[in-house]
């Protein structure tokens, strides 16, 4: 049977979809689910939505909707007010990481589809069985999970599987956000704090804070692993680009779409081939987006800063731990 691809990202405000390519995506995330301050966050500007909705409508594309990430009870007024909106909107799914929005969206907005995010904490089949039963038709695994363990999950909970393809790894969510504490000393508020490169660093550890969340520094890239991730029948990919500039957004949707598509074709050793030569051009223009290199986050039960090649990967090669990027590629000739 022939896989439906579905190649997504997410637009924190209108005027990143003003700003950017998406002709590469058939789906696009709308709103910051990690800062209600962002400027111009889609979850709080009703007409921005609207406009943006009508847009991506126009083009042909899935929209979701985010929500709030780590809502308090407090804010629950604030995630319903979202949720309307979606409803009214008629937006094709709503992700959320909360399992008290689960909850209210099952109950009270039957028949949205819902899809949960990392911060749900999907770790095991059981966990995303009982998901299921609460209407829940997408998850997103914790990015902690191999990809043998996600292979399993899929299996058994029946569910479709949201694979972060490229891009940084949400690793957590606190209550504040860090980067205000660094008000004063960069000579920036919120949110043009967020738009900066500014990253946490110890010793030859890198992490990017945006919002209430840290990310990884380097950029996750399973693009030498497509053709496997779609023979086993993954079909919904994300490029994770939230805060990261159009062009980043743009290109590597770009050549996600390319790769997918060639791969998709199942192609003949010959073929390959080609799809394979292709590969160290590919990776070459990613890591040109990428300040910190590539690596694998956590899908070969590595450190999660290491990069595994598609050689590795298949012949079960764990090799001496390090980062490695498309020049180690590139130097295999």
């Amino acid at each position: 049977m022939k896989l439906t691809l579905e190649l997504t990202t997410n637009l924190p405000n209108l005027q990143s979809l003003l700003e950017s390519d998406l002709s590469p995506y058939q789906s696009l995330y709308l709103g910051h689910p990690y800062c209600a301050d962002y400027r111009g966050n889609l979850l709080d500007q009703p007409d921005d939505l609207r406009e943006a909705v009508d847009r991506l409508r126009q083009q042909g594309k899935r929209v979701y909707l985010c929500t709030p990430a780590a809502p308090k009870t407090r804010e629950f007024d604030r995630v319903r007010r979202v949720l309307e909106m979606g409803a009214a909107l008629g937006v094709d799914a709503v992700e959320t990481h909360n399992l008290g929005v689960v909850r209210i969206l099952n109950r009270e907005c039957p028949g949205l589809p819902i899809h949960t995010g990392v911060f749900a904490n999907v770790y095991t089949d059981a966990g995303a069985v009982r998901l299921r039963e609460y209407g829940v038709r997408r998850v997103t695994p914790n990015h902690e999970l191999s990809l043998e363990e996600i292979d399993r999950l899929a299996a058994a909970s029946g569910l479709e599987v949201e694979i972060l393809a490229h891009g940084k790894m949400p690793l957590g969510i606190t209550d504040a956000c860090y980067l205000l504490q660094h008000r004063r000393a960069s000579g920036l508020d919120c949110p043009d704090l967020c738009r900066e490169e500014l990253w946490l660093r110890r010793r030859d550890w890198v992490l990017k804070p945006i919002g209430q969340v840290m990310l990884s520094g380097q950029d996750v890239c399973l693009l030498e692993h497509l053709p496997e991730l779609l023979r086993k029948g993954y079909a919904a990919f994300r490029v994770e680009a939230l805060t990261e500039s159009p062009a980043y957004r743009s290109r590597a949707g770009q050549i996600y779409a390319d790769a997918l598509s060639r791969a998709a074709e199942r192609p003949a050793a010959t073929q390959l081939a080609d799809w394979l030569g292709r590969l160290p051009d590919w990776l070459a223009e990613l890591r040109v987006y990428s300040a910190h290199g590539l690596c694998n986050g956590y899908y070969f039960a590595r450190s999660g800063r290491d990069y595994v090649s598609r050689a590795e990967a298949q012949v079960g090669m764990q090799g001496p731990p390090g980062v490695a990027g498309p020049s180690d590629l590139l130097d295999e000739g």
